[in-house]
This record gives C-alpha cells, structure tokens and sequence, in this order.
C-alpha cells in the first residue's frame, strides 16, 4: 500500500520548474525560481478581470522528477513537469502538455498561444518530453488569491491539481 500512496502523492503534487526558470516579481523584474521565498511579491494575473496584480508566495515545493518538457516559445525555451498547466487566453483555459486525467486542463499542442508576461500572446513553437538519466530537482510555487505567477515569461497555474 505505501507504493500505491506514494504513486498518489506524485501524481497529485503539481506541475514544476527547473531551478533556473525566470519568474516574474510584482515589479516586472525576474528572479530564478530557485531564489523565491515565501511572502516575496510575484506578478499575476486575473483571469476574470484581465489585469495584471501583485500576489506572495505563501508556499514552495522542491521535488525530483526524472521527465520533464520543453516548450518552444521562440525566443526561448522553457522547461517543466509536462503536468504544469499553462493559460491560453483565446481558448480562456488552462493547457499542459500532459494534463492529469479528469481534470479540467487540456492538452497544450504546437500553435497554441500563450500569456505573455507582458500580456502579448506568444506561440507554442515545438514541444519535447526528455527523459532524464537520473531525476533532478523541480519546484512548485503557491500563490496567494490569483492561483498563478508568470514562469519564463508566460502565465502558467500554480494548483495542484484542477478537478473537474
């Protein structure tokens, strides 16, 4: 049974980061994931209002993970968990490469367009699962009221996991 609880604990925890991802802070400055702290202001965005608000970390993650993607943007890459769910603002969801099932996200394909940080859409260009010799660390961010932060310079989720 604790192989079957762990599975599940796995699977429920969330989408995640490489250390060195940029996120944005709540004055348009960017800082590596790595170096967040509880409480520091990042930029978010409401997905009901359309306008960008300032949100604390109430929590971070750290896990290891052994598969990750990398999602093409065209000025720059950015690597994650392919759970992580991404906002794509003409379809107004939610989209990860591989969504958890029976949740609300859905699949993130190429041509997709995503929220930039600075509220212009940029294209999902090409997307790659790697597969890594040993696991790495990833890391989870949690966002007080708005739910989401701006990691590599696009809006992305930082719930665990969306039921529908």
């Amino acid at each position: 049974m604790q192989g079957a609880t762990l599975h599940l604990v796995l699977r429920i925890r969330g989408g995640c980061f490489i250390s060195t991802t940029p996120i944005t802070l709540h004055d348009i400055t960017t800082k590596m994931i790595k170096d967040i702290i509880i409480g520091e202001l990042l930029m978010t965005y409401s997905t009901d209002t359309g306008r960008l608000e300032p949100n604390k970390v109430s929590n971070i993650s750290v896990y290891q993970v052994d598969c990750l993607c990398e999602i093409d943007i065209g000025t720059h890459k950015i690597i994650c968990t392919p759970n992580h769910p991404f906002w794509v603002p003409s379809a107004k969801t939610w989209k990860a490469v591989h969504p958890y099932p029976n949740s609300s996200v859905q699949t993130l394909r190429i041509g997709d367009r995503l929220l930039g940080s600075e509220m212009k859409d940029v294209k999902v260009k090409t997307i790659r699962i790697m597969e890594l010799e040993r696991e790495i660390d990833v890391y989870h961010l949690h966002v007080e009221k708005s739910h989401n932060f701006f990691a590599g310079g696009v809006l992305v989720h930082n719930m665990q996991i969306i039921i529908k």
